[in-house]
């Protein structure tokens, strides 16, 4: 029997679109803030080992699900701006026998990580503490280092390329390619600007003032200056889709929507 858990975003909508999935399953449960408002058996999703995530919202839910989940996840999407999440939820209603016989892809997708915080599907970001100070970083790649002052620093994944790190001025990358995109924020100087190496490169990263790290927009912790980061490849994550999509066409009704 296929186990599945529904983390689902909090607005009225999807909270209804969660009951009415829940119904198509016979061993469900749900994350605690959906399972109060449906009066429903919940459960912590760094605790859930054994089935499927479906999560239902946009990009910001599956980022969220992704930092502890253990199990392929299932992104729906019900609204919104979204790369990551393509299936809309009329269609994931027309895949659920699919989905209960197991007839779908499953994605090995790479991340990245940083010390001993969660991966990262999307981005890292180092960023100041200070808004109205400039914030200077030593960078070392291979035993050689760059200094890089402004505003911060995001390591993005290929996934993550048309995110934060895009919007920054660094490149779409394509998903296949096994990469780091690291891209500064803000710079003083663009000697340096994005630059993009192997996936196995470690990078060292020490902040000579205050500041925060954000993963993937929800784990955000304050740092004090002089604290040494390590960015590095992190553990793979699964997700599952019914349909091969193409890169170029899911890119250009991504780009289509954000305008």
């Amino acid at each position: 029997m296929l186990k599945v858990m529904i983390i689902s975003k909090q607005d009225k909508e999807n909270i209804i679109k969660a009951e009415q999935i829940g119904r198509y399953f016979d061993d469900v449960v749900y994350d605690v803030n959906t399972a109060k408002k449906l009066n429903a058996n919940s459960c912590d999703f760094k605790d859930f080992k054994d089935g499927i995530i479906i999560t239902l919202g946009g990009d910001g839910t599956l980022l969220l699900s992704a930092l502890y989940a253990k199990v392929p996840i299932l992104p729906v999407k019900t609204g919104g701006i979204g790369f990551l999440c393509s299936l809309n939820y009329s269609d994931f209603l027309n895949h659920i026998d699919d989905l209960k016989e197991e007839n779908y892809h499953l994605k090995e997708v790479r991340r990245i990580r940083c010390n001993d915080y969660p991966p990262a599907l999307n981005e890292i970001v180092i960023t100041r503490l200070d808004p109205s100070k400039i914030f200077d970083l030593i960078v070392m790649i291979d035993g050689i280092d760059f200094e890089i002052r402004g505003d911060g620093l995001i390591f993005s994944t290929m996934m993550g390329s048309t995110a934060y790190a895009h919007s920054a001025g660094g490149s779409i990358i394509y998903p296949s390619l096994d990469i780091i995109n690291m891209v500064p924020i803000s710079p003083i100087s663009k000697k340096i600007g994005a630059l993009i190496v192997p996936i196995e490169t470690k990078i060292k990263v020490t902040p000579l003032k205050n500041g925060i790290i954000i993963i993937d927009g929800h784990c955000i912790t304050n740092f004090k200056k002089e604290e040494e980061f390590i960015i590095m490849e992190g553990d793979p994550l699964k997700l599952i889709s019914f349909d091969q999509e193409s890169f170029y066409s899911k890119l250009k009704e991504f780009l289509r929507e954000c305008c």
